[in-house]
């Protein structure tokens, strides 16, 4: 027993030595090398006298952030972490006529933002690492896509008093949309939402934001609380209507509608809670109603 586990230790480590150093490559291509300094030179040298000077590694690009006015991409390249590296940034604009690869910029930081995008239109990007000190470059990375015709984000809706009065949406960033398209279920002030939008390009009819059409919209699932569960009738205090939801949460909501005032009751619920509010009830959880069915 005790060969048989020297046996296998042996064939561990003698499998440990063969996977050390060698390259992990994924389904772009894209590799990151385990090296020692001598062997980077080597491979610097090797593509010099094959005078490969234009396919030395990979490089490899992501989209890691997006709003309506820029894109953040991340570069990374097989020997950035051995050899000054520097980034050459490439869009191409699908939207043009004749689309075409354009140089935009250089970095030497493996983040970098796209502040000079419009809204409404479908980009692509690649990039090439570039080795300077040594006259070397990857080869071209990636292409990634993003479609910038949408506006994603959070916001509130907002009851902009003016010109009769409308619903708008304000983004967490500020910005400000009116959309064209706002169903009465969201029509609540101060409401959290998530929105996809499509730029609309008719005026619209209030001198407040920028006009959008809604894609999507829904409600912020980490601010609001929803669920199930039953009215009760609690003859404390006096005596009032509280929810009690289907995992036993207790809840005293101040706007219960009438009609829902019935002892046994079962509901559907999205409530908010309601901050900084004190009762004179010693039960429950104190919220407001966004929903009730």
């Amino acid at each position: 027993m005790k060969k048989y586990l020297i046996n296998l230790m042996v064939i561990m480590l003698a499998v440990l030595t063969l996977t050390t150093g060698c390259s992990k490559k994924n389904s772009t291509g894209f590799e990151k090398n385990n090296l020692s300094d001598s062997k980077v030179q080597a491979k610097i040298t090797k593509a010099k006298n094959n005078s490969n000077y234009y396919s030395f590694g990979y490089a490899h690009l992501e989209i890691i952030e997006t709003t309506g006015s820029k894109i953040e991409l991340e570069c990374s390249a097989t020997y950035e972490n051995y050899l000054n590296t520097e980034y050459e940034i490439y869009r191409k604009n699908l939207n043009s006529i004749e689309p075409i690869w354009e140089k935009i910029d250089t970095t030497n930081n493996s983040n970098y933002t796209d502040r000079d995008v419009k809204a409404g239109l479908i980009y692509e990007y690649k990039i090439k690492a570039v080795y300077s000190n040594y006259s070397l470059e990857s080869r071209y990375s990636n292409i990634v896509k993003y479609d910038n015709r949408y506006i994603k984000g959070k916001g509130t809706i907002k009851y902009v008093d003016m010109e009769g009065g409308f619903y708008g949406i304000v983004s967490e960033d500020g910005k400000k949309y009116d959309p064209i398209n706002l169903s009465d279920k969201y029509k609540k002030d101060g409401l959290k939402i998530n929105f996809k939008f499509v730029n609309d390009k008719k005026a619209g009819y209030h001198m407040w934001g920028k006009t959008v059409k809604i894609e999507e919209i829904e409600l912020q699932k980490d601010y609001y609380i929803q669920g199930t569960g039953t009215v009760e009738y609690i003859d404390i205090e006096g005596g009032f209507y509280g929810i009690i939801s289907s995992n036993g949460k207790k809840y005293k909501p101040n706007n219960l509608p009438d009609e829902y005032k019935q002892d046994g009751l079962e509901v559907s619920f999205i409530l908010e809670k309601a901050e900084d509010q004190n009762s004179i009830y010693m039960w429950g959880t104190i919220v407001n109603i966004i929903e009730l069915n």
